[in-house]
């Protein structure tokens, strides 16, 4: 039967009618992140379904290498093209002409692909189109999806779970957190954060932080610029002239796995009872400073004339016993007094400043301390080797330490017992032990006995000291490296001991 008038007609417009054209997009992994409508009339699924298969279930699997080796080099290297088959709702394999371009204006975001279909085309060349897939072809693409659609959704229970807890962690910390975006809008603001700017987080949401606290601006913006420009932490103070108010602020960068800059992370304390305990302490150590300065100056001075008089007084042969034994105590209480006010201004000074050290040689340092602290009453021996290295110490340090534990062995030890300074030099430290015969020490309390204004039980009614001594030893010591230590000796008598490092130099 011939053709109707109206058969050619309706072959031509067929034959007119446009191919089919699809978009959609990916990652710069391959994976696809948006599909366009004409999808579902190509494929017959909703584009849920299509990204969540993927490429899998779309594109022949002797095509699969070639489009991603497409899409890694549209990513890397601007537009690219290939041809490929993609499987349409009737399970037939249409080819297709891919045209494939980075995200404009964005490229790490991923690839826009634009698909013609170009079977009618191939097939007028020669080339045949593919049919539908074989059952072995479809039972593997089916276990294919299986296995990503299982990959999808562990990874969406570990990326729920993070979430959840990375939210529980934001709300209940003891301190002010937000997340800001690259212009400095509020994403995410917990409760702390919003009562320290007492307005309701609500209302801080996707305002900058120039329009929620402009007071304070002006101090934030620097430390926030720097962050953008340089990608590290800053952390910085700032003030509110409202309350007067002092506050500590970590900012610091939140990157994605590509490492690109998500948002701002920022935590923030409320300081301001700690500075004002700062300034306090500050306005303490001056009024102490001052006193300081007056001890030394106001009680240092009359001392050392009392000392020198007693001295020169007890040098007469003519005086009676009984004035000579007045003139020993006013010498010895001067003395002891001076030692206290010496011990209190070395305390003073550590709280400050450092203890400058230097390569010094220690015999005589202990000659010198063994000869001020010389009396008719001790007889002090020295232990000294001639080949002892030099120590980095203080010389007037060391002075100070031998002259309170050669004080202490002589206040605690009977007239007539022998004391003894034994130095012993180590490859990498000089160890100096003072040795009395003395009263002894309980093995309890020998930790103790470096507390400062400790004083032994035994001996606190009829031996003074003002429990000074031996702190300051402590402290210079370990400003110098060094260790002190307080031991009974073997046979009776207390061993009080020192180490300092040997000099580098």
């Amino acid at each position: 039967m011939p053709d109707s008038p109206a058969s050619p007609v309706v072959r031509r417009s067929r034959a007119a009618r446009p191919p089919m054209l699809l978009r959609c997009s990916t990652d710069i992994e391959g994976r696809l992140t948006d599909v366009g409508d004409e999808w579902v009339r190509f494929c017959g699924r909703d584009p849920a379904t299509l990204i969540a298969e993927g490429w899998v279930g779309l594109v022949h699997r002797d095509d699969l290498e070639r489009l991603s080796d497409a899409i890694a080099r549209a990513a890397s290297a601007g537009r690219e093209r290939c041809e490929l088959r993609i499987r349409n709702a009737r399970g037939e394999y249409r080819w297709m002409r891919c045209r494939l371009a980075p995200v404009a204006g964005a490229p790490s975001e991923g690839v826009r692909l634009r698909l013609l279909d170009v079977t009618v085309r191939r097939s007028a060349a020669g080339t045949r189109p593919d049919h539908r897939p074989d059952r072995a072809q479809m039972a593997a693409l089916r276990v294919l999806s299986e296995r990503a659609n299982e990959r999808a959704r562990e990874a969406l229970v570990r990326s729920t779970a993070s979430y959840a807890v990375l939210e529980g962690f934001i709300e209940h910390a003891p301190l002010g957190m937000a997340l800001l975006d690259t212009q400095f809008r509020f994403l995410r603001v917990n409760d702390t954060l919003a009562d320290m700017n007492e307005e309701p987080s609500a209302a801080m949401l996707g305002r900058t932080v120039a329009e929620v606290v402009p007071g304070v601006w002006t101090q934030v913006e620097p430390f926030l610029r720097t962050l953008l420009a340089t990608r590290e932490a800053q952390r910085f103070e700032f003030h509110t002239l409202s309350g007067n108010r002092n506050f500590l602020c970590y900012v610091f960068p939140v990157e994605g796995t590509d490492g690109n800059l998500m948002c701002i992370g920022a935590s923030v304390v409320d300081i301001t009872e700690r500075k004002r305990m700062e300034d306090e302490l500050q306005r303490a150590n001056a009024v102490k400073d001052e006193f300081l300065g007056l001890v030394s100056h106001e009680l240092r001075t009359p001392l050392t004339t009392i000392m020198s008089n007693a001295r020169f007084l007890g040098r007469y042969s003519q005086l009676p016993d009984e004035a000579k034994e007045l003139i020993d105590d006013l010498a010895e209480g001067a003395q002891r007094m001076r030692d206290v006010i010496e011990n209190m201004l070395v305390l003073a000074r550590l709280e400050h400043d450092e203890l400058e050290v230097e390569p010094v040689a220690l015999g005589p340092v202990v000659r010198r301390a063994v000869a001020r602290r010389a009396n008719e009453s001790h007889q002090v021996h020295i232990d000294l080797p001639e080949d002892l290295s030099p120590v980095e110490a203080s010389e007037t340090a060391i002075g100070m330490v031998l002259d309170n534990l050669l004080s202490n062995a002589m206040k605690y030890s009977p007239a007539g017992a022998g004391i003894r300074v034994h130095v012993e030099g180590r490859p990498d430290e000089v160890v100096v032990r003072v040795l009395d015969r003395g009263a002894g020490l309980d093995a309890e309390e020998t930790e103790r006995l470096f507390d400062r204004f400790y004083r032994s039980q035994r001996f606190r009614n009829f031996i003074g000291g003002a429990g000074l001594g031996l702190t300051v030893c402590k402290r210079v010591v370990e400003e110098m490296g060094g260790t002190i230590w307080a031991a009974p000796r073997e046979g009776g008598g207390s061993e009080f001991g020192f180490s300092v490092p040997t000099s580098r130099e």
